[in-house]
Parts: structure tokens; sequence; C-alpha cells
């Protein structure tokens, strides 16, 4: 069985003037419609890292908005979609005390147990509300780890 995939990544949405964004974006979703209508279709598609610029809410919705327009230019559905958060998925003003001050293992086993309160996962609260938002009856994102299962 063979399978067929488009990767993208660094989409870095944020507020401002998105003129330079947006003719790239068109242009990579007029691409993708026009490989599809010509015999080169793509099976699933990996946007992995960096959809927002700060990982901030708001960020997020011409995300939604490019990514529907990327799977209708595909010919898929989203289930065939899968996200990856990256760097700049991460809201660094969440969190803001929690800095590099594991020194040990021992030190940093106990942060990461999976009993121990994962504060670190502040950070993606945004990134996750709109990820379980989008994908509303198909995945979603966990909430406590990174790690998951491409469902």
């Amino acid at each position: 069985m063979k399978a067929t995939w488009l990767h993208v990544s660094d989409f870095h949405f944020r507020g401002g003037d998105p003129y330079d964004r947006d003719v790239v974006l068109r242009a990579l979703v007029k691409s993708v419609r026009y490989f599809r209508e010509n015999g080169r279709k793509a099976d699933l598609v990996f946007a992995t890292g960096d959809v927002a610029y700060h990982g901030r809410d708001k960020e997020y919705n011409p995300a939604t908005k490019f990514f529907d327009d990327l799977l209708e230019a595909a010919g898929l559905e989203r289930c065939h979609l899968f996200l990856v958060p990256g760097n700049h998925d991460v809201d660094r003003t969440k969190g803001a005390g929690l800095t590099r001050t594991l020194a040990t293992r021992e030190e940093a086993d106990a942060y990461f147990a999976p009993e121990a309160p994962h504060y670190h996962m502040l950070k993606l609260h945004d990134f996750r509300e709109w990820y379980n938002d989008y994908f509303k009856g198909t995945r979603g994102a966990r909430e406590d780890s990174t790690c998951g299962v491409a469902e």
C-alpha cells in the first residue's frame, strides 16, 4: 500500500499585516489544488510546528481558515490532517516561573513524574484549546503530555 503526504510547517500566524504571509499561503493552496486536479493527490497532511507566533488564542483564528482551505484544495477531511505544536505554539507568558532549574536527574524525574502537576503544559493551553475545537469529534490533545496517539 502506498501513501502520499504533504508536509508543511512554520506558519507563525499572528496579528498585524498578514499580506506577505497570505500571498504565500494562497499560492500554496492553489498549488495543492492544481496538483490534486492533475493526478498528484496527497493522502495525508502533516503540519509540524509553529502554527502560531506567540501561542495565543487569537493567533489560531487565521489557522482555522487556512487549514480548511488547504484541506479543501487537497480534497481531504480534517481526519487526514495531523498537527504537531512547535516552540512558537508555546505561550511563554504562562508558567513564567518555570525556568531551567532542574539541576539533577532526581529533580527532573520528580518534576516530570506522571503523578506530578504538569505546570509546563500551561504554556500549550491556547494551542490545545484551538486543537480540540478544530478536531472536535475526530481527536483531541492530551492534557498531561505532548505525546499522543495519531488517531
